[in-house]
């Protein structure tokens, strides 16, 4: 049984991404180098913005998931983006941007999931959440089933769509 801990932005640096390297790695299955250089420094990076929180999930000591994600104001992020500027109401969204959790942990990874993000979005005083998953992400039913739905969808680089799920929040 996992321990979930909450952690401030001050304490989230270089050695904290480095810690979730192999959470990332067995999650998303990715080998490339500069992809995992990339993800340690945009933690390093989200975790200077406003509103951010992560929540780290640990198993005798060894992270076995993460999630984390910071507030972003409607005009900032959905400023070409109709539908879901109406969805939203043009408030204030906390963004997950990122829940990983390792394949084969001790609990089932939609339990953990699961428990990754109600402690992330436990108390937060924005009025909804977003995340984007890839078209077609095998994990979109357990979003669904935790109450996110899809309200829109956008280009993500050259290639790729993803879905923008949203869910609203309790207030804090």
């Amino acid at each position: 049984m996992p321990d979930y801990h909450r952690l401030d932005p001050d304490e989230v640096g270089p050695e904290v991404a480095q810690r979730l390297c192999p959470v990332y790695r067995d999650a998303f299955g990715e080998e490339d180098p500069e992809m995992i250089d990339e993800f340690e420094a945009s933690v390093e990076f989200d975790a200077a913005l406003p509103g951010f929180g992560m929540v780290v999930a640990e198993d005798r000591g060894r992270p076995v998931g993460f999630a984390y994600g910071y507030t972003v104001t409607a005009d900032e992020r959905w400023r070409r983006t109709a539908p879901v500027r109406r969805v939203l109401r043009r408030a204030d969204n906390f963004h997950v941007v990122m829940c990983a959790v390792t394949p084969g942990t001790a609990d089932e990874p939609e339990d953990v999931r699961r428990r990754l993000l109600a402690e992330l979005l436990a108390g937060r005083a924005e009025r909804h959440a977003t995340l984007h998953l890839p078209m077609g992400d095998a994990t979109r039913a357990g979003y669904e089933m935790l109450g996110w739905r899809c309200i829109g969808s956008i280009r993500s680089g050259a290639t790729a769509t993803v879905d923008i799920l949203a869910r609203e929040l309790s207030p804090g």
